[in-house]
């Protein structure tokens, strides 16, 4: 049984010569039992293996979806489509995201995969509340049924869309490592320092929900170090959190335990999944907000905690520097501002505050001073939390997150146009950034991208399938535009779930700059993160995107921000 720990004394690598990681790690003489970059049937470095780029600029990055619900004609279909063979030269990567119904079956589905694939491939497997690829996004949720049989009707092979099945695929450039790590049992990664000193790596992060995220992304950001050190090294990180399929009592179903899996081995309950990316290939990262903010800022000037241990007042609740319950704002009882928010709100505004649709936002940034009218705010990037109870007494705010003293705050809505605008805009900021950081060391080439958006957008939000998706494949059509096969009909190479929560930064990360502003676990966003190729002979051939930039000074709606 795998367990995701790395042994420096293990002697049975497929390779004779370890990688770079590998030997840097044994000169820091790593604790044995410490969960480290491994995969569960042994590290695998696609550093010193062969590309498969076509130096012509033909796209080596492939998608495909289908929703069939025979698992393995599903894999078989989704192989074919994205033209996958165990036979392909040189190192490659493959990210499997599943849908719901398909729960049941993950451990199998994942364990295939990764034959199907071989060993040359290095593969990640995660549940979603939908998938997105093959030019599609499938947020079916799972029929009632299915809970209760399998197997479906007695036409198994029938398409349901809560049966849907996602593939990204493509070829590991030879100046490049992509390396699959888990983090299983309680243990921690550490951040690695593969690839130039002066260019940290990225991660792609993919968690269950019952796993230790902050302390992971803690870790990989090697917050241990010296302030100024860990600035310097700060990695770019994204992804999300898997789905598991519930019941419609909203617990996890039989057999489902199982979300996240990395190279064909399924992980239990509190593990994650990534990739760690060295070398010349990197992330480029866009978070775009889904929520309105309705009224003014505030700061936030006393929090109390209901977390146990936290200690207890006369109110029942110890008042402290950090905590989840919001006692004042501005010094005022954050019950009363509520009140006085919806108060003074419009009628559409007044619907979705009342209609359970209130959310807040939490900014580290202080608040904005003060301006005649109170919905006029400055451009700001909140990280936005649900709002998940309300004292009364003493008219307090409860939310999901923890909360400090002097963070800015203020209530949002969730709002389809605001989602569209804000993700528009983000993708105007980040092609024009990448028009003018075209040379250096942040003139990545983009080989395809991966899309995490929060189960409460897409055709929930929209009304509709594929309007993020349609954005975002505007930022990695040049990868298609490349080939020179005019025949071709294939979709952007994007491809990703509906998640429980988004990873990543806030805003742009990686278009104009390298470090990272900090990781992040949204909510109501859509993370998008671009690999991208940062050698200088892809950059020298004028292999760029050939997406011209366009203006971020398009009209948009009064409440488009970002």
């Amino acid at each position: 049984r795998h367990h995701c720990g790395f042994n420096v004394n293990n002697k049975s690598h497929k390779s004779n010569d370890p990688p770079p990681f590998v030997r840097w790690m044994k000169r820091q003489n790593s604790i044995v039992n410490t969960v480290l970059f491994s995969s569960p049937d042994g590290y695998k470095d696609s550093s010193s293996s062969s590309s498969t780029n076509d130096d012509n600029g033909k796209k080596n990055w492939r998608t495909a979806v289908t929703c069939n619900r025979d698992p393995t004609a599903a894999l078989e279909e989704l192989f074919t489509k994205a033209s996958v063979s165990s036979s392909q030269n040189g190192r490659s990567l493959a990210l499997l995201f599943v849908g719901p119904s398909h729960g049941p079956s993950f451990k199998d589905i994942a364990k295939e995969a990764a034959e199907k694939l071989g060993v040359q491939s290095t593969s990640i497997a995660i549940m979603g509340g939908g998938v997105i690829g093959g030019g599609q996004e499938v947020d079916a949720p799972p029929p009632t049924s299915s809970l209760k049989d399998e197997e479906g009707d007695d036409d198994g092979n029938a398409d349901d869309a809560s049966y849907s099945m996602s593939l990204l695929y493509g070829a590991i450039p030879s100046t490049a490592a992509a390396t699959g790590f888990c983090v299983t049992n309680g243990g921690l990664p550490s951040s690695s320092s593969g690839g130039s000193m002066t260019k940290p790596p990225s991660y792609l992060l993919f968690a269950d929900p019952w796993a230790p995220l902050e302390k992971i992304i803690e870790s990989l950001e090697g917050k241990k170090q010296g302030e100024e050190e860990a600035k310097t090294f700060s990695p770019v990180i994204a992804g999300g959190i898997s789905s598991p399929l519930l019941t419609p009592a909203g617990i996890v179903a039989d057999n489902c335990d199982s979300t996240v899996a990395l190279d064909g081995a399924a992980l239990p309950r509190g593990s994650a999944v990534g990739i760690s990316l060295t070398g010349s290939l990197g992330l480029q990262t866009i978070v775009a907000q889904g929520c309105r903010g309705v009224g003014p800022s505030f700061t936030v000037t006393s929090v109390a905690s209901t977390e146990p241990g936290a200690g207890r007042g006369e109110d029942g609740m110890e008042k402290l520097q950090k905590g989840n319950v919001i006692m004042t704002l501005d010094n005022q009882p954050a019950l009363e501002l509520l009140q006085q928010v919806t108060e003074r709100a419009n009628d559409e505004d007044k619907t979705l505050l009342r209609s359970g649709w209130l959310l807040c936002g939490i900014s580290e940034e202080s608040a904005s001073p003060p301006v005649e009218d109170t919905n006029i705010q400055a451009p700001r990037d909140f990280l936005i939390r649900q709002v998940v109870g309300l004292v009364p007494e003493p008219k307090a705010i409860v939310v999901g997150a923890r909360v400090s003293v002097g963070d800015t705050f203020r209530f949002h809505v969730r709002a389809a146009n605001t989602a569209k605008d804000d993700l528009k805009l983000m993708i105007s900021r980040a092609k024009t950034e990448r028009l003018f950081f075209s040379t250096g060391s942040s003139a990545g080439v983009p080989l395809a991208a991966v899309q995490v958006s929060c189960v409460g957008r897409g055709k929930g939000l929209y009304g509709r399938s594929n309007v993020d998706l349609e954005i975002i494949e505007e930022l990695v059509d040049g990868a298609v535009a490349g080939s020179d096969d005019d025949d071709h009909d294939e979709e952007p190479p994007v491809a990703g779930f509906f998640a429980n929560g988004e990873i990543g930064p806030v805003g742009l990360t990686g278009f104009g700059n390298d470090v990272s502003s900090g990781t992040f676990v949204h909510g109501f966003t859509t993370v998008v993160a671009v690999l991208s190729d940062f050698s200088e002979d892809k950059k020298k051939r004028g292999d760029t995107s050939s997406q011209p930039a366009s203006s971020t000074f398009d009209d948009m709606e009064e409440d488009a921000w970002g």
